[in-house]
């Protein structure tokens, strides 16, 4: 298995470390807002991946943050009047939702707030060891001291100079260099705020993914892995903290994934150009969208309009018209098999498999088919496997998020006309329960 790395700029040879087990830390959302096809990407491509390492016959534990404290999230909760706890939960769980559909592996899924003391820990550690300072409340990491003794810019194949012209660099005046990072931020009135040595505060973005990749995945990770824009500063950042810390190597490979772009821009919510994933689902299925997001190679930028959805309908249909003539106990191709492997053995090639994939619908035996059927299922696609009763859980997930806003009217008449079709709800201390009367 070959792997590009993002460190090194060159494909190689790729396995675990430790014990046959993938150990990968992916970037997670910064549950702030919902989230839209352009994370989606990102996560479809690792969970398509992490399956592929299991066919291969290795164990994975993956990591996937929620950024539930930031500069963001207190913005919006203000001007929504709401808790900042609040926010986040409720984008939290629209996340869990669109996983859900997408059919995505479970993985560990650890909140920031949940780690303010391993995150405490490690700034007091980068302190003892010289490479961050205190200033009123404040703990910056020293750039240039770390870059003098370890080397700052390896990921994103930048200078210094070249940093500070590009940067986005946070203004304060307790720093000593502009590009110094913050590790803490002292307490603004009006803010959350959790204790530390330096005072109240709350943790800055980068160390937050630091502290959570350590603790639960040990040094060094398999696999760090996120979007291609979180190359400088945060992952930059990451290995510096990290390193800086512990002395020790933080990833051994880098692995980033391409931009989904509208209209040749990045598709992001400051620029206000993307597309909700569960508007998305509302309306195709999650194969198509999943067919969509692994049909250009990972590491490509992916232009994405609706109407190209419509394009993997067809393409995803015709794929479940073919697979379903052939039994279930129908036997695989195994040199087929072995060419599909080749191709995502190869860095990941998912564009150059789908292309052997349709090619043998040309020319279909029963036993090609049986083993496009396994390699879709083995890349998460559910092949018209819908999940049960996916309107009525759909319809108790809107109905939870309804009480949770206290919008205890749109709660009621979800419970009303759910009972009118022979559904009733039951709220107990375990959650809701559902029952069938007729």
């Amino acid at each position: 298995m070959y792997l590009y790395n993002t460190l090194t700029g060159r494909k190689e040879e790729f396995a675990p470390l430790r014990d046959n087990t993938v150990r990968a830390y992916v970037c997670g959302m910064t549950v702030q807002d919902s989230p839209h096809v352009g994370h989606m990407r990102v996560f479809t491509v690792f969970d398509a991946l992490f399956r592929f390492f299991k066919a291969l016959g290795w164990d994975v534990v993956a990591v996937q943050n929620f950024t539930d404290i930031d500069d963001k999230i207190i913005s919006k909760a203000a001007e929504e009047g709401i808790d900042w706890r609040f926010l986040a939960d409720r984008y939290e769980q629209e996340y869990r939702e669109v996983a859900r559909r997408m059919n995505f592996l479970p993985l560990l899924h650890p909140r920031a707030t949940q780690h303010i003391q391993e995150i405490v820990e490690m700034i007091q550690a980068i302190i003892d060891n010289g490479y961050a300072y205190v200033r009123e409340g404040n703990v910056w990491f020293s750039v240039r001291k770390f870059a003098r003794d370890y080397g700052y810019g390896k990921l994103a194949k930048m200078s210094l100079d070249e940093m500070m012209a590009g940067a986005r660099v946070e203004p304060d005046p307790t720093k000593e260099d502009p590009l110094d990072f913050a590790l803490w931020k002292a307490h603004k009135e009006g803010e959350p705020y959790w204790y530390s040595p330096w005072g109240k505060g709350r943790p800055g973005w980068h160390i937050e993914c630091s502290a959570m990749s350590s603790k639960h995945l040990g040094l060094p990770l398999d696999i760090h892995g996120g979007g291609r824009d979180l190359i400088f500063p945060h992952h930059e950042d990451e290995i510096a903290q990290t390193e800086a810390a512990t002395g020790q190597t933080f990833a051994r490979f880098w692995m980033h994934v391409g931009l989904l772009t509208f209209r040749g821009e990045k598709m992001s919510k400051s620029l206000r150009n993307y597309f909700i994933a569960k508007e998305i689902l509302a309306e195709y299925s999650p194969d198509t969208l999943r067919h969509l997001l692994l049909s250009a190679h990972y590491r490509s930028d992916l232009e994405f309009y609706p109407e190209k959805l419509r394009e993997h309908a067809k393409a995803v249909a015709r794929l479940k018209d073919a697979l379903a003539r052939v039994p279930e106990d129908a036997e695989e191709d195994a040199s087929f098999r072995d060419d599909l492997h080749a191709a995502l053995k190869d860095d990941f090639n998912t564009p150059e498999a789908f292309g052997l994939l349709f090619s043998a619908l040309d020319s279909p035996t029963p036993s090609k088919l049986a083993t496009v059927r396994g390699f879709l299922r083995m890349l998460g696609f559910r092949l018209g496997e819908e999940e049960k009763d996916d309107t009525l859980e759909r319809l108790v997930a809107l109905r939870l998020d309804a009480r949770r806003r206290k919008d205890y009217a749109l709660a009621d008449t979800i419970r009303d006309v759910l009972k009118a079709v022979g559904v009733e709800l039951m709220d107990t201390p375990e959650g809701t329960k559902v029952r069938k009367v007729r």
